[in-house]
């Protein structure tokens, strides 16, 4: 029976969740890490320790199991690829270490910087390559989310061999482990030793397979030793009922009912008296506060002009936006602007006018133009990934004149508020009665107004050749 021993708790990039118990058929034990200790990469792991859990993999069979397993991290390999490339800062790709026991077999997959092993009475067993992850090249470490293509996901299948540990650890930990000693009398010790220096993700399983005809000899042993206590109880209390007669007994059980009622109505008795105490201090402070109920937001909200930058051509297209750029589009021009040095960072010139522009998933941006020709690009250089050409004889406008801002996007808000755009003005109002709470007036024509960017908390609008900042900010 494969037994958890040890494992390490989940502690700044190291990120662990186990669905264990002993006499569970089958048991999970996934473990992440990063190199980069910074809180986006926290809720990185967080993000993939939920989609892990919502597989609820206990559903299916073993030989479903590594499909499932594989569809699902060459699609967490393509989310984490285009998450990453928001932080260019950060290295990119989670190290991920997965192990499943079911009765005497174990199944494990990995990624980046773990190693694992198999460790008997007289030797440890390595299971692929425990380098100095500091020597290997960023292609040979593997990370989740490292590539921008579908990954080979390999599931290796093993049987721990009776009274044998099975270890997954940090790559670097692996190389300080093995200038220690590893060996079977004191892994758990030497552990220790490395776990109180620094926190680092390990998981110490091991098979101590024991007979089954010894586990039901001593069962069937307790069912007799319980069964003869029970027996010589009845005998006892019927001696007593003979010798002693049945008026004893029916005295006792009838005073045992007589005090139970009573003790139940006095207490019954008690606890109403408090809760009456109780409702009349709640009433008597009710009475002497000022109870002013506060129908509409006590609090300001205002809308003012952050910069404004003034462009070569008119913009033709809503911007869109992610955490460093803004993109655009005007006439047959798709060009991104630096959001901090409100600089262009790219442009490309097209021969037909450019009818819309999407964001998509990994790190690309779809441009659709008047000619009917759909293409690819990078957010980050413009450079076109593919291009094809579709019949679109009737290009639908998507406008953005109404709009919400909720209270997940503004946590600062009492209530979800909606955005509306009219003429030159735009205009926020309160979602529960309609109400207009402030405006921002142009002086001009709007164009288009963007969706709500929650990271900067603002609204972006275009007005001929103008690209218009407004923060949105409550003041408390």
């Amino acid at each position: 029976m494969i037994k958890l021993i040890r494992n390490s708790e989940s502690c700044g990039v190291s990120q662990t969740y186990f669905d264990y118990f002993p006499r569970q058929k089958r048991n999970y034990f996934l473990q992440l890490d990063h190199y980069n200790q910074d809180p986006y990469t926290e809720k990185m792991e967080e993000y993939v320790l939920g989609e892990f859990i919502k597989l609820k993999l206990e559903q299916y069979s073993i030989s479903q199991l590594q499909n499932v397993l594989r569809e699902f991290f060459i699609k967490l390999n393509w989310q984490l690829y285009s998450i990453f490339s928001q932080r260019q800062d950060l290295e990119r790709g989670l190290s991920l270490a997965l192990t499943i026991t079911e009765e005497e077999k174990l199944y494990f997959v990995k990624f980046g910087r773990f190693s694992a092993g198999l460790l008997s009475e007289d030797k440890l067993e390595k299971l692929g390559d425990w380098k100095n992850p500091a020597v290997l090249s960023y292609a040979e470490i593997g990370l989740l989310g490292a590539k921008d293509e579908d990954i080979r996901v390999k599931i290796q299948e093993y049987e721990i061999p009776v009274n044998s540990y099975f270890l997954v650890i940090t790559s670097s930990q692996a190389v300080e482990l093995e200038k220690i000693g590893i060996h079977h009398l004191s892994i758990i010790e030497n552990l220790e030793q490395l776990l109180a220096k620094d926190c680092f993700s390990f998981l110490l399983l091991y098979n101590n397979y024991q007979k089954a005809h010894s586990h039901r000899y001593w069962m069937r042993k307790k069912r007799v030793n319980r069964t003869a206590i029970i027996l010589l109880i009845l005998i006892i209390m019927s001696a007593v009922y003979v010798y002693w007669g049945s008026n004893i007994i029916d005295d006792f059980l009838a005073r045992f009912k007589f005090q139970s009622k009573e003790f139940t109505r006095n207490e019954l008795k008690e606890q109403f008296i408090i809760l009456q105490e109780q409702a009349q201090e709640l009433l008597d402070q009710i009475s002497q506060e000022d109870m002013r109920l506060a129908l509409i937001p006590q609090q300001k909200i205002k809308i003012d002009k952050a910069w404004e930058i003034d462009l070569h051509l008119d913009i033709t297209v809503s911007p869109l936006f992610d955490h460093y750029q803004i993109y655009l589009a005007g006439g047959s021009t798709v060009f991104a602007i630096d959001k901090d040095k409100h600089n262009i960072v790219w442009q490309k010139q097209f021969n037909s006018p450019v009818e819309v522009l999407r964001m998509v998933d990994a790190n690309r941006v779809l441009v659709a133009l008047e000619n009917g020709i759909v293409m690819c690009l990078s957010r980050d250089d413009g450079k076109k990934h593919w291009e094809k050409e579709f019949d679109l004889r009737k290009m639908e406008e998507f406008s953005m004149n109404l709009n919400q801002i909720s209270l997940n996007q503004y946590r600062q808000l009492d209530e979800s508020l909606f955005l509306i755009h009219e003429g030159s003005r735009v205009s926020l109002g309160l979602i529960r009665n309609g109400e207009i709470i402030t405006d921002y007036d142009a002086g001009s024509d709007i164009d288009s107004v963007s969706s709500y960017d929650l990271l900067d908390k603002c609204l972006y609008l275009t007005q001929a050749r103008k690209l218009i900042k407004l923060n949105i900010k409550v003041i408390l």
